[in-house]
């Protein structure tokens, strides 16, 4: 979500921090950096530098769902956490938050030297990094394949304790879709290289700042009568609460089980692509009359909109994602991993009193850095 402000592919460990105290958690994962999500309470941050420093372990933050990042990364510093940013090479000067001393490594995907030196000290990766909200403009499955191939050899290399990697439902060798196609090129990229590695197929992931029910609610901003469905909008989906994703992600960790598996998990329910929509829209109050639109004309939409917007509302990958049901069995979350996931339409509230149209258009003109 965009989740990314520290770049995943690096990150030692992300944990959700909800529900375990922090000593339980710094205790079982064995990680020497503990990334925690930097909108959580000031008590509970300052109860897990606590935990820090009595197991030896370095705490991160991550700015996910955080409305104001620069002031929100000064607070947290000043609280004692350290701050680390990981940047790709690029001819543009970063925008980094000025007043605020944190370390900077740069390195490209394609760099497996630089990918070594950023994993020093480094005992487990979460890799959830992908470009695949930029659409066909800005993904490149060689690149893809090429940072997942030299994250992995690089964690073999330096003795990577654990390597787990977020994939998706669906996912194909033969798929005719160039994401599901690449992403399971990219699990056999990491079978292959010996690290110990757990894999999870996830369904579509929901929450403050993601490219999924934002994008709906930016979607419907763009008119005020109607909702062009694709389809008839009866695609099932299963959509995840992003808090129980990352808390079945640490828990991965405390498992010894887990090692060498492969998993595929989702929310409590099956839910049409119409509900969906019908749920964002009483949610972001822009209610629409929605439209069942053929989904050849809407690729033609989605295609001509990846050319000229560096940040499109809308990608032909979501059309790749939405031509057929992506579901497992309901009982997957509480099967593994003893967690109840949460339902859809209790977990929106992010989505109230904000400017959509404002924020349309301040995402589809944001200028995106080249990746290398």
């Amino acid at each position: 979500m965009d989740k990314l402000s520290l770049k995943k592919k690096l990150l030692a460990i992300r944990l959700y921090m909800e529900g375990m105290s922090y000593d339980e958690i710094a205790a079982k994962a064995g990680a020497n950096v503990v990334f925690i999500l930097g909108c959580s309470p000031d008590s509970c941050i300052s109860e897990a530098i606590l935990a820090g420093k009595k197991y030896g372990v370095k705490i991160a933050a991550d700015l996910i769902s955080v409305k104001e990042p620069t002031k929100r990364a000064a607070e947290l510093v000043e609280m004692g956490i350290d701050v680390r940013i990981l940047l790709k090479p690029s001819s543009q000067s970063p925008n980094l938050p000025r007043g605020i001393a944190f370390d900077v490594a740069i390195s490209s995907s394609s760099d497996l030297r630089g990918i070594r030196a950023a994993l020093n000290g480094v005992r487990t990766v979460i890799h959830l990094a992908s470009d695949e909200r930029y659409g066909l403009r800005g993904y490149d499955p060689e690149r893809e394949i090429l940072g997942t191939r030299n994250l992995a050899e690089a964690s073999a290399e330096t003795g990577i304790q654990r390597f787990i990697y977020l994939s998706h439902l669906g996912v194909n060798l033969t798929s005719a879709y160039p994401v599901l196609r690449t992403k399971a090129m990219e699990e056999e990229v990491i079978r292959k290289s010996g690290v110990p590695f757990t894999i999870i197929r996830s369904s579509v992931v929901y929450g403050p700042e993601d490219h999924f029910t934002t994008s709906i609610a930016r979607q419907l901003s763009l008119l005020p009568i109607i909702y062009l469905l694709p389809g008839n909008g009866d695609t099932l989906i299963q959509p995840l609460w992003v808090n129980d994703l990352t808390t079945a992600l640490s828990w991965t960790l405390d498992d010894s089980a887990t090692l060498g598996q492969t998993y595929e998990i989702g929310g409590p329910e099956f839910l049409t692509y119409k509900r969906v929509v019908e749920l964002v829209m009483v949610a972001a109050k822009k209610h629409r009359s929605m439209i069942p639109f053929r989904p050849p004309y809407l690729r033609i939409g989605a295609r001509l909109a990846e050319r000229l917007f560096s940040n499109p509302p809308f990608t032909s990958f979501w059309l790749d994602y939405l031509a057929m049901n992506r579901t497992t069995d309901l009982a997957s979350l509480p099967r593994v991993f003893g967690l109840q996931p949460k339902r859809m339409e209790s977990n929106l509230g992010y989505l109230k009193s904000r400017s959509w149209l404002r924020e349309l258009f301040s995402v589809v003109y944001k200028k995106r850095r080249k990746v290398t």
